[in-house]
């Protein structure tokens, strides 16, 4: 019974805390926003960057200054391509690379091939000494 009359009284300070706050009117902040002069040069490209220079905070001047070109994320042209599906990409590997003439290695007569060259080798080694 102890717990339950705890919580009512917890609710009860809760509610009567919300609507202390609600009842109380905001006090209201004044904006105080800074519009610097602005000096026409004549130029209409200057006097564009001299507005944008204006407008902008230091933390954005700081961010537009110190971008490189490798921050720039290059286009996707296979989704481009695709129509914007993303389809699997097949990993980089020696099966997945095209197969170009004809592989002879696992023929028979291959390796008996290279039993011949072996002892002609052999042979015409022994002749010369």
């Amino acid at each position: 019974m102890k717990i339950d009359a705890l919580k009512k009284l917890i609710k009860e300070a809760v509610k009567e805390a919300i609507q202390e706050e609600l009842a109380t009117k905001p006090q209201s902040i004044r904006e105080t926003t800074y519009t610097p002069e602005f000096k026409s040069t004549g130029n209409p490209i200057t006097d564009m960057l001299n507005m944008t220079k204006q407008s902008m905070t230091n933390e954005e001047y700081r961010n537009v200054m110190t971008a490189e070109s490798s921050m720039a994320q290059a286009p996707d042209f296979r989704s481009m391509m695709t129509g914007m599906v993303d389809m699997p990409r097949p990993k980089p590997t020696l099966e997945n690379a095209p197969k170009v003439g004809l592989d002879i290695s696992n023929l028979d007569f291959v390796k008996k091939a290279a039993t011949v060259f072996k002892e002609a080798e052999q042979k015409s080694k022994s002749r010369m000494l």
